[in-house]
């Protein structure tokens, strides 16, 4: 879009199941050097007085400080968000900005800014919108931001139309803040609004007969309410069923296995488990994660129901980062990486991109840690790290120094059709995988190296 409409969020957005979720990639740019042109835009918050907010004119787009978007919309903002890119941020609409300090006055004209993408996690969900780092602030352009708090708004509503009760709204998580964004010539104002949308509302809406929120009519969104019976969220079959530690169909136990199965008590501190000397059988699940079926195996990273109480050690509320959450890839690497090593990791490399944590562990940065950007330094014991995914390695075959066989675990890949992204099923993540060496290389995308426990 260019300046003149900076993003409507209105009726054009129809049925909010067809919109888009976790994961979003919008307004994506080429990473290119870009001239910026110095501008002064008159905004106006939820019909304030106007303001003139500095910002740089790239192509016809403006692009703002975005603390100087949020601070008087009074959100949270903050990054980069742990595990994530140098220039991802996340906004917080449930928190306050805090103490609003002035911004550096710009006054360099023309600029040339690198201009890339970056992820904004807004209430906890991310979309990918273009950015650029100028003197160590970001720079968005509103409608991106305006984009991510309608993601979030839209895959928070289909979590509540499942009619899982997961999804359903608590005091902790009942609201989502959105913005829209308009620009008029009238007044060559951009008015920027903020709507808060009660998703518990909405929950009331969809099932127990209650009244249609006064958010939807506000963005103009449509949709049906009335139902009284929320369907159960199905369990997906596998397509290899998995083997539970401990199942007296199998032979993985902690007794048969010890190199894999862990037998640290309930909420206690692991210590490393003997160095495996063969591999585990594909398809069996060796981590200790949400076996006990009075813990919710179904939580999704951008609810905000993330359970303190799940086996697994590395406790997604507390973990420091949006990655660490209950369900997401290194949430499960990071907890298996601790369950076999005795290390909880996720501390000690918290704030920074998955690049930098590989290079700093490869410096050693970190206590107890090494690392190494060899693709065939594989081992087990240790985290494989891509660009935007990360496994758990169990064991590797080899040939002598050359691997053949990897063997591994992992959470939140290849989360389609009845696979919600972020959310841990037990029955299809964490079981063991084989692959051979090449291909596990091109398991994902971007490979950059490993983290090992000295």
């Amino acid at each position: 879009m260019k300046k003149k409409i900076l993003s409507l969020f209105m009726a054009a957005v129809v049925i909010v199941s067809m919109l888009a979720i976790t994961g979003i990639t919008a307004s994506a740019a080429t990473v290119t050097n870009t001239q910026g042109l110095l501008n002064n835009q008159l905004v106006s918050f939820n019909g304030g007085a106007n303001q003139t907010i500095q910002c740089y004119n790239l192509d016809g787009y403006n692009f703002y400080r975005v603390r100087n978007i949020v601070a008087p919309l009074n959100f949270a903002v903050s990054g980069p968000v742990a595990l994530d890119t140098a220039n991802s941020i996340m906004v917080s609409t449930n928190d306050t900005y805090g103490t609003v300090v002035a911004l550096p006055t710009l006054t360099t004209s023309p600029v040339t800014v690198g201009l890339t993408t970056a992820n904004v996690y807004w209430d906890g969900t991310y979309t990918a919108v273009g950015n650029f780092n100028l003197a160590d602030y970001n720079y968005y352009k509103i409608a991106d931001l305006a984009l991510a708090s309608q993601n979030t708004l839209s895959q928070r509503m289909k979590n509540v139309e499942t009619g899982s009760s997961v999804y359903k709204p608590t005091t902790s998580n009942q609201y989502v803040t959105v913005i829209t964004a308009t620009y008029t010539d009238a007044d060559k104002v951009t008015h920027i609004n903020s709507v808060k949308c009660d998703l518990l509302a909405y929950w009331n809406y969809k099932w127990s007969g209650g009244a249609k929120p006064t958010f939807m009519t506000t963005l103009g969104l449509t949709g049906s309410g009335g139902g009284t019976t929320p369907t159960p969220t199905p369990t997906p079959t596998p397509t290899n069923p998995p083997v539970t530690p401990g199942n007296s169909t199998n032979t993985v136990t902690a007794a048969n296995y010890p190199a894999y199965v862990s037998t640290y008590a309930y909420n206690s501190k692991p210590t490393a488990l003997a160095t495996p000397t063969s591999a585990p059988p594909v398809g069996a699940i060796l981590a200790r994660v949400l076996v006990n079926s009075s813990l919710s195996p179904y939580t999704n990273q951008s609810t905000g129901l993330v359970n303190d109480n799940n086996i697994m050690p590395a406790y997604g509320a507390n973990g420091g980062g949006a990655g660490t959450t209950l369900g997401q890839c290194w949430w499960y690497a990071a907890s298996r990486f601790y369950e076999t090593t005795g290390i909880n990791i996720s501390p000690l490399v918290a704030g920074v991109s998955y690049s930098t944590m590989v290079n700093n562990a490869v410096a050693g940065k970190y206590s107890g840690l090494s690392g190494s950007t060899s693709q065939t330094a594989v081992k087990a014991r240790s985290i494989a790290i891509w660009n935007g995914h990360v496994v758990f390695v169990e064991y590797v075959t080899m040939s002598g120094a050359t691997p053949v066989t990897v063997y591994f675990t992992e959470a939140n890949y290849n989360h389609t059709g009845s696979y919600t992204a972020g959310v841990y099923y037990p029955a299809y993540d964490g079981q063991v995988k084989s692959l051979s060496y090449a291909d596990f290389i091109n398991h994902s995308s971007g490979f950059l190296g490993y983290i090992y426990a000295k």
